[in-house]
């Protein structure tokens, strides 16, 4: 055996890179004072890798020539420096099958002596298991830096930077503790995080604001690996609970194959720490929670139910986000199903793909899309232009309604803090009992770590329950809500999509149905909604007051809810005339007199007669 590898390493660029030249020192002398024969030597090394991982470049042309069976001499410091994972005694045993050796200096195993293979398999398994224990060490640091007041373990998200406590740091040891850091918000990038929940409760979609992050070129912070935002990186701002002070840490950990990849699996409820740091809140509680629910509702509409293989969403996304402002709105009067978009020779109709498909349904409806938006924004303006005439209601329902929320939040608030103290009682107890046990049963973490999910919980209804108690109201005048008027009346002509979201809400489910006129095969279309007082001064109200008060709950009594019926098109003068023309022919009046009395005309009044006759049934002879 004329070659000799000595393999060298290091595992983390926080280590001296002159390691891999001292651990080649000690192999040279210990293979000169233990006789063995040092011909042709190859010295491979792996700088700032870790030895459970299996993909290091030296280690992996090792295994090549292993694989190879090429036999050789392999020395190394000690055996963690090869490696720290689960299957080196099975690499070690395919070496001398093959006709190597193998030397370990710092532990003396040397697979020429009798015994090696409990020493190498003794030193596997404590290698491994120091792995583990390292981990388990340096979590219950990073916990302890993240319960330390403002302390940072390098998990915040965009919108923050963390900061070392001692002004002197750069002057300390690269041996030893790290300098401690903090976390403070860092208003450059905290400004798009409100943008983007302004932008996401307005109703903008996740992918359109991916697109607008790009075109305006922001900058995505300090942890961005890949060029351009991405829409799972607006997703994971809407849904992240620290931009309101609420900061989780600890939610999954790190587990390892016998090759050293890595995986991420949720960690155990005791193990998860979650802290307030209200100084660290970006975004308002109400901005907040009009996100989750929007957010909710996206995943109720595409998100994977439990037990369910990917089929796609249960609706299409243009259910959610409207290509045109009546898009997705209308629904057939007859069978239900949402009217679909149908080109036409002039113009843009929406049609019943149940009736198109021959699937049922028998009404067919063409729904001209510029004749209907024009319909509904009418109604809508000609609604807030009479605003004098409903909203006193709306104002006074909303101050009842207030005034009940008033007198409720006092015994609200005494009930959240008798329950918070319940918990906190509880909480100690549990603690109690799982010090004096030592270890704890999984019974009591478990219920431990519920109590103190719901101290949160209560602790953050009780924060919003007394900013409610100490908010203000006051009913905006007349001016102010003329102005709103205004905006909303140039908002309905000019922003398709804010046009197609206010009718949503105010209008919700418009059903069409066909109107039949005698004598023609298509009649004309009547839309039929039903339509709140309250919505349309909410529309209008909305940010004057805590959205608790006014957006729960359903429209009071006192305001008016009615069913509304909007034609578009209608019977014409030839219609209308028909019957009376009939009745006039039954008493042997001439074309010219009947002319002159309709004012048809001649040739008009004989047509409206022809097609009124046609469709009369027929009487057997």
């Amino acid at each position: 055996m004329s070659v000799i590898i000595i393999y060298n390493r290091y595992s983390s660029e926080m280590q001296r890179p002159e390691s891999c030249g001292d651990q080649e020192r000690k192999v040279r002398e210990y293979l000169q004072r233990n006789n063995i024969p040092t011909g042709e030597i190859l010295v491979l090394k792996d700088e700032a890798e870790s030895g459970t991982k299996e993909a290091r470049e030296a280690y992996d042309q090792i295994v090549q020539k292993i694989a190879r069976r090429e036999p050789f001499l392999l020395a190394v410091d000690d055996q963690s420096r090869l490696s720290r994972g689960d299957n080196v005694k099975a690499l070690i045993r395919d070496l001398v099958f093959a006709g190597g050796r193998f030397v370990s200096t710092g532990e003396n195993i040397d697979t020429a002596q009798p015994g090696w293979e409990l020493k190498v398999g003794i030193m596997e398994l404590h290698n491994s298991l120091t792995i583990a224990d390292t981990g388990r060490r340096v979590r219950r640091g990073q916990e302890g830096r993240v319960l330390d007041g403002n302390g940072s373990a390098g998990d915040f998200p965009y919108g923050y930077c963390s900061y070392y406590l001692d002004p002197n740091w750069q002057s300390a040891s690269r041996r030893g503790p790290k300098p401690k850091k903090c976390i403070r918000i860092l208003e450059e990038e905290a400004r798009w995080v409100r943008r983007i929940f302004e932008w996401f409760i307005g109703g903008r979609s996740i992918t359109w604001i991916t697109r607008e992050l790009n075109r305006l070129h922001v900058n995505k912070g300090h942890k961005s690996s890949r060029p351009g935002w991405h829409h799972y990186q607006v997703r994971r701002i809407v849904a992240n609970p620290k931009y309101i002070g609420r900061w989780s840490w600890g939610r999954t950990r790190t587990i390892r194959d016998s090759r050293g990849r890595k995986r991420q699996i949720a960690a155990a409820r005791e193990e998860i720490v979650v802290v307030e740091r209200p100084e660290l809140r970006i975004v308002d509680q109400d901005v907040w929670n009009n996100a989750q629910e929007r957010l909710g509702r996206l995943m109720d509409a595409f998100g994977l139910k439990p037990q369910q293989k990917p089929r796609g969403p249960k609706v299409h996304y243009t259910q959610v986000y409207p290509k045109g402002p009546i898009g997705g709105l209308i629904f057939c009067g007859s069978c239900g199903a949402r009217l679909v978009y149908q080109g036409g020779c002039r113009a843009v109709y929406y049609g019943c793909p149940k009736y198109r498909k021959g699937d049922g349904c028998r009404q067919m409806i063409r729904v001209p899309r510029q004749k209907a938006l024009k319909v509904l924004v009418d109604f809508l303006r000609d609604v807030y232009r009479r605003h004098i005439e409903w909203m006193p209601e709306v104002v006074r329902a909303m101050e009842a309604r207030l005034k009940e929320l008033s007198a409720r939040l006092p015994a609200d608030i005494a009930s959240k803090l008798a329950e918070r103290d319940k918990l906190q009682r509880e909480i100690g107890n549990l603690t109690s009992a799982i010090a004096e046990s030592g270890t704890g049963s999984g019974t009591l973490t478990s219920a431990l770590a519920q109590r103190e999910a719901r101290l949160v919980t209560v602790a953050q209804e009780v924060q919003e329950a007394e900013k409610l108690a100490s908010v203000q109201v006051t009913m905006p005048d007349p001016s102010w809500i003329e102005g709103q008027i205004e905006h909303l009346d140039s908002l309905l002509g000019d922003d398709p999509l804010q046009t197609a979201l206010v009718l949503r809400r105010l209008l919700g489910k418009v059903t069409a149905h066909a109107m039949p006129l005698i004598g023609k095969r298509r009649g004309y279309v009547r839309l039929q909604f039903t339509f709140s007082d309250w919505s349309a001064g909410m529309e209008l109200l909305k940010g004057t007051v805590p959205g608790a008060v006014v957006l729960n709950g359903d429209t009071p009594g006192a305001v008016a809810e009615r069913n509304i019926s909007l034609d578009i098109g209608g019977p014409t003068r030839m219609d209308e005339w028909a019957p009376r023309i009939a009745e006039m022919r039954a008493q042997k009046m001439t074309w010219k007199e009947i002319g002159k009395i309709t004012g048809l005309g001649t040739g008009n009044a004989h047509n409206a007669w022809k097609r009124w006759m046609e469709a009369q049934p027929k009487t057997p002879a």
